[in-house]
């Protein structure tokens, strides 16, 4: 093997290394981003209760109604 294969081979494995740990660092920030985003709706439910357009439902019902919109979004 060559001096040039070898860093070849060298630099992609560790790009691979990279790559899988950048994947995963995205993940774990999508999780947490998702997470604080169905907790801000909740809390956003509690103050909707009562209003006109959300009348008669519960603040679980109104944060599975805001819940849904952030997940169709993706």
């Amino acid at each position: 093997m060559s001096t040039l294969q070898a860093t070849s081979f060298y630099f992609q494995t560790t790009c691979m290394i990279c790559a899988k740990i950048r994947d995963t660092a995205i993940s774990v920030f999508h999780g947490i981003q998702l997470g604080r985003q169905l907790q801000a709706n909740y809390q956003t439910a509690q103050y909707l209760v009562g209003t006109t357009e959300y009348k008669g439902l519960t603040a679980s019902q109104i944060s599975t109604i805001l819940n849904a919109e952030v997940l169709k979004r993706g």
